[in-house]
């Protein structure tokens, strides 16, 4: 099992599914960092009716091939669905990405046999019919049961099956790779960091609608967006290959971001429990400094991006029409 960091669970799939031939899976995260997650009035999450990962499937064929087989159909009942996963699992050279259910998987995560939460994993079948799952996120691999697998297909009303077939692979082109972080780039404040400020000012101002025994189910989902952030040590590696950059003080920034908006959730949770609603304001001027920190490292970002276009690409940066941002 890689000991990355995780970033995005769908794409860390995928990037399992690129390595497999040996192929670079760094331009694979560019942009996860502006990801859209949903924000309603009871909270922050990374999942919804409305927010899916499907545009990043899309991505993937613009950047690796049209290497994508969806077999999974929403028309047809999980039995029958079931059976086209078995049908995928006998195929050697795809790999098979799955939704699942983490209330019926075992291995250390917190929603087991608690709560229904959407996970998306690599599963395997060996020669000998044993399957395997693999789960870069969780950073665990290791051998379930039929009925269990069974079991975690399908979370509530979601289901999601594709495979990867990785003989179609290719190594994405960096013109294409320079246009897909291009584009939808930009140097504002993060999305995820404006959102937690704005629903944390209406949960101090409104006791009625936000209590505080509550309020941790509202933040709880928003560390797992935080993580995305790790997909920019992945650009700044690929934008910073072959020149003389201090790779290790942005590694360890990207990860000083992430470890502090993980701690921040933790004192908001803290704070909540602790039954002081006016200590809440404190924790968004913590939220301000984390979003300097971020945009520090988007602007060393930059930087290295257009020092690489000139280089590599003489300036000149084709079109790559981002189907998350295009009207």
């Amino acid at each position: 099992m890689t000991t990355a960091q995780p970033i995005h669970c769908m794409l860390d799939c995928l990037s399992y599914a690129v390595r497999q031939r040996g192929y670079d899976d760094r331009p694979l995260y560019f942009g996860i960092w502006d990801t859209p997650f949903e924000v309603g009035d009871k909270g922050i999450y990374y999942y919804s009716d409305v927010v899916n990962a499907d545009h990043l499937l899309v991505q993937f064929e613009q950047l690796y091939g049209k290497a994508l087989i969806e077999w999974n159909d929403h028309g047809k009942s999980k039995k029958e669905n079931f059976a086209a996963l078995e049908r995928e699992l006998a195929c050697p050279s795809r790999i098979v990405i799955i939704l699942v259910d983490l209330f019926y998987l075992n291995y250390p995560n917190q929603c087991y046999q608690v709560r229904h939460r959407p996970h998306i994993v690599v599963v395997e079948q060996d020669q000998e019919g044993q399957i395997y799952l693999r789960d870069s996120f969780f950073q665990w691999e290791g051998s379930i049961s039929r009925e269990v697998l069974y079991q975690c297909y399908y979370c509530l009303r979601s289901n999601m099956g594709v495979s990867v077939d990785t003989l179609i692979l290719h190594e994405p082109e960096r013109r294409r790779a320079s246009a897909y972080f291009a584009e939808p780039f930009n140097l504002a404040a993060s999305a995820l960091i404006t959102e937690m400020q704005a629903f944390l000012c209406k949960a101090i101002q409104n006791e009625a609608e936000y209590p505080l025994q509550t309020l941790h189910l509202a933040i709880e989902q928003a560390g797992v967006i935080g993580k995305r952030w790790n997909g920019y040590g992945k650009a700044l590696s690929y934008f910073g290959e072959g020149f003389d950059d201090d790779d290790e003080e942005f590694t360890n920034q990207v990860a000083l971001l992430v470890k502090r908006f993980n701690t921040f959730i933790l004192s908001v949770v803290r704070t909540a429990f602790s039954g002081n609603r006016s200590r809440l304001a404190l924790s968004i001027d913590n939220l301000s400094d984390i979003g300097e920190l971020e945009l520090h490292i988007k602007r060393e970002l930059w930087r290295r991006y257009q020092r690489w276009e000139q280089f590599n690409l003489g300036g000149e940066r084709p079109s790559f029409r981002n189907p998350a941002t295009a009207e």
